[in-house]
């Protein structure tokens, strides 16, 4: 039979050893730091997503603005360059005379300010010349002494356009005909970041008009590609008579490729 201090010894051998059972350190120590390790690696792994989510998002950000910023800039920097100078006529009143169209006494040229001295002046006439047997809407070419052409001037004689007189005295004047023009290939316009324009047209019995636009090649030097197309600028019309002050200005470089409206004045 077990005395009093026996048994209060065995119980507590007896309450230790349930203790023990029920949770061994060696477990206790693995579950606890299997869990917190699990809180750690949880945050290093939430630590890591935001950052590579934030180096993904960024990466992504300035590729796209980048690219949006390289394809802007690569259509912006493309500007026309002009070669002509061209008057165009657009008379509808036609008249019998040997000298239909836009009469012009001449046309002057500026580059940034300064007078251009030297250029190729062809006229390409919209009406036929006359040759004694077509007195309507024909220009005089100085062949005959028929009439409308008694004079026996050539009135398609490009010269007188580009001499450096502005008068219309004497013979100092050209006609284009009817829907003819006059082109004025200059070297170095391309370069020009202003070109002035003034064109003195003869004054007369009829309606005469014309209009003045900047092209960037000979094969497109027609009405058509001067109102509509992409290789000419026009900077104005001008009608019977006087002197008509005509400019452009390049486009900016760093600026969206637009033509730039032209200005005219009468006098």
């Amino acid at each position: 039979m077990l005395n009093g201090k026996t048994l209060m010894t065995y119980l507590l051998t007896l309450l230790v050893g349930l203790m023990m059972t029920a949770c061994p350190d060696d477990d206790c120590s693995d579950d606890a730091g299997a869990e917190a390790g699990s809180e750690e690696t949880a945050g290093e792994d939430s630590s890591d997503s935001c950052e590579e989510a934030g180096t993904e998002a960024g990466t992504e950000a300035g590729t796209e603005a980048g690219t949006e910023a390289g394809t802007e800039a690569g259509t912006e920097v493309e500007v026309t360059t002009y070669n002509f100078v061209v008057v165009q006529d657009t008379t509808t009143d036609i008249n019998d005379d040997g000298t239909p169209g836009a009469d012009i006494c001449e046309v002057d040229v500026a580059c940034d300010g300064t007078a251009v001295d030297t250029a190729n002046v062809n006229i390409t006439s919209g009406s036929p010349a006359c040759d004694g047997s077509n007195a309507d809407n024909c220009v005089c070419d100085g062949s005959t002494m028929d009439a409308p052409c008694s004079t026996g001037i050539d009135r398609g004689n490009a010269e007188w356009i580009f001499d450096g007189d502005a008068s219309c005295e004497g013979d100092n004047w050209s006609s284009l005909g009817i829907d003819g023009f006059v082109s004025l290939e200059i070297d170095g316009l391309a370069d020009c970041a202003n070109v002035g324009v003034t064109v003195t047209e003869k004054d007369g019995n009829n309606e005469e008009s014309y209009i003045v636009a900047l092209c960037d090649d000979a094969a497109n030097l027609n009405y058509s590609e001067m109102m509509f197309g992409d290789s000419c600028t026009v900077l104005g019309s001008g009608t019977d008579g006087g002197a008509s002050e005509f400019s452009w200005e390049a486009p900016a470089a760093d600026a969206p490729a637009e033509e730039a409206a032209g200005e005219t004045t009468e006098e």
